[in-house]
């Protein structure tokens, strides 16, 4: 600090006294005060005076440049994207964002290890996840489904139970099934083959079923149309059973059976006639000359009374165990009692004598009764 001609005297300067205009540190001595009246002071546009103080206003709008903020919170009103340099890159961290949306014409956002979280609605054209792309038409597919039912242009859903209802038509290679299979519907195929591929059954148009081989059924087997052997073909009684293996359970055997009303009680086994009325009832052969009707098979069913249903055996093999015949030798009308049958021929005057049939073991019988009766004189 220069002055004007000599120092001013102690406690007073004024501005006429200082040559270069201002007042440095160096100018005063360390134990030294400069009082200043605030009337020596003025506000100015933005700045206020308060007792000796200089504040800023808050509403301030004369700073029309600043260099770089670099710490601190901004808490003013929202800067627009008019004040962001649209090179900008320094910004590294924003906190929530709580209203409004991100609009980028970035080609993607990159939030790292990060996650976006929302409980809105995400919308866009595709989904990328890790290297599988899904676009609009996709995600379609999963729009909207319900699980356990099948819709048109959807993904399908199994249900809890593994269920799925509503498919139409399926075109697909071999369905191998492990478990019972059940249709509502029909099944329309022309050919069922084997696992190796061997043809099965062939079924033609108009239902007629061809089987390459032979045919095995469990359960009885109900002809609504004729049955046709072809040339050089046979009806096979018993299977692969050989008649002298006989039937594993009494009262039972194979072959032709025909249902008959009965004319009266009939047992199983019992040799048994055409009544006068049409029904079948217990064969009679005695020597007082009565013959009931010639035989005509075996009884293989019970009948309790009269009118009840009785199937007999024309022709085949039936197992009776209280039969006591002669394997390789005819069976007969008993003459004693009727419905039995003998190894003995009747041998009393007046006697009819007919054969039922030939004994395979002694209560094993190829039933095939001869319709002719002689009597014996």
């Amino acid at each position: 600090m220069g002055y004007v001609g000599q120092a001013p005297a102690a406690g007073s300067i004024t501005a006429s006294d200082i040559t270069d205009g201002t007042i440095a540190n160096a100018d005063i001595a360390s134990d030294a005060a400069i009082a200043l009246s605030k009337t020596a002071l003025s506000a100015g546009t933005g700045i206020t005076l308060s007792t000796n103080t200089l504040n800023v206003d808050a509403a301030q709008s004369q700073i029309t440049t600043v260099g770089t903020i670099g710490t601190g919170a901004w808490q003013g009103t929202p800067v627009t994207s008019a004040y962001i340099n649209a090179s900008q890159t320094g910004i590294t961290s924003v906190g929530a964002l709580n209203a409004g949306s991100i609009t980028s014409g970035f080609t993607s956002i990159d939030v790292g290890a990060g996650a976006i979280s929302t409980t809105g609605v995400i919308t866009g054209g595709g989904l990328t996840v890790g290297s599988a792309v899904l676009i609009e038409a996709e995600l379609e597919m999963i729009d909207g489904i319900t699980a356990g039912t099948a819709a048109a242009s959807k993904a399908v859903v199994l249900d809890g139970s593994k269920n799925i209802a509503t498919i139409g038509t399926i075109s697909s290679g071999a369905i191998t099934a492990t478990g019972v299979s059940s249709f509502a519907t029909a099944i329309k195929t022309p050919l069922i083959e084997f696992t190796d591929g061997d043809d099965a059954i062939t079924i033609v148009d108009g239902g007629g079923v061809t089987f390459a081989q032979a045919a095995t059924f469990t359960g009885g087997l109900t002809a609504n149309g004729d049955v046709t052997i072809a040339d050089a073909k046979v009806i096979k009684l018993g299977g692969t059973r050989p008649a002298d293996d006989e039937p594993a359970t009494n009262n039972t055997g194979y072959g032709v059976v025909i249902l008959f009303d009965a004319g009266a009680a009939v047992a199983i086994g019992d040799a048994v006639s055409i009544g006068t009325d049409g029904r079948v009832i217990k064969t009679v052969a005695d020597a007082t000359g009565t013959l009931s009707g010639p035989c005509i098979g075996i009884a293989t069913t019970a009948a309790g009374s009269a009118d009840d249903d009785v199937y007999v055996m024309t022709h085949g093999i039936f197992r009776h165990d209280d039969w006591a015949l002669t394997a390789g030798s005819p069976a007969y009308i008993e003459e004693a009692d009727p419905g039995d049958l003998s190894a003995t021929a009747p041998n009393d005057d007046g006697d009819y004598v007919q054969r039922v049939g030939v004994a395979v073991k002694d209560d094993v019988l190829l039933v095939m009764p001869s319709i002719d009766v002689i009597e014996h004189a």
